[in-house]
């Protein structure tokens, strides 16, 4: 009762195509029934057009999720989904070699483990797309650009020093 009759025709479509397209029982598609309907009730997705509306957003940040360490579809939350539809799609949007190399940049730079979409968004998304970057070339260009280290630079140290020159021990605190 949940699902009006174009997601069930959309729902048995789907798990016959996947039957067919690799090999599997009827049983292993009743298990893949079931995997969509719990993906469908966890993104809250009961009718058609937002049905049509994950869709677009799961084939265009698919890669982008993957290329994150996203490896399964399920693990991918609608937040992070619409993080990464943005950075492709928004007013001045990268395109999608771009982001990944923007990912897998920011994970070289990031040696203490996986860096957050915040920080790539932030140190590499934004940069790229302030400067109209559409290749990957002009992307090595910005990101290995020496303002641009500089810049991220001085604000990390401006940073560090306010906060260590306004940060005061209080002995007595600690007894």
């Amino acid at each position: 009762n949940d699902f009006d009759k174009d997601m069930i025709r959309e729902l048995i479509r789907r798990v016959d195509k996947w039957i067919n397209n690799n090999n599997k029982s009827s049983k292993e598609g009743f298990y893949y029934l079931h995997g969509i309907i719990d993906d469908w009730y966890n993104k809250e997705i009961f009718d058609y057009e937002r049905l049509k509306y994950f869709d677009r957003m799961y084939r265009e940040t698919n890669e982008l999720a993957k290329c994150y360490g996203l490896k399964n579809w399920y693990n991918v939350s609608e937040s992070q989904m619409e993080i990464f539809y943005d950075w492709l799609n928004d007013d001045n949007g990268i395109n999608l070699s771009v982001a990944k190399f923007a990912i897998k940049e920011a994970f070289k730079r990031k040696s203490d483990g996986q860096p957050s979409l915040k920080y790539i968004e932030d140190n590499f998304i934004i940069p790229l797309k302030e400067n109209n970057i559409r290749n990957i070339n002009q992307a090595k260009k910005v990101l290995n650009n020496n303002s641009f280290q500089a810049k991220k630079t001085d604000q990390l140290e401006k940073g560090t020093k306010s906060n260590w020159e306004t940060f005061e021990w209080d002995i007595e605190d600690l007894n």
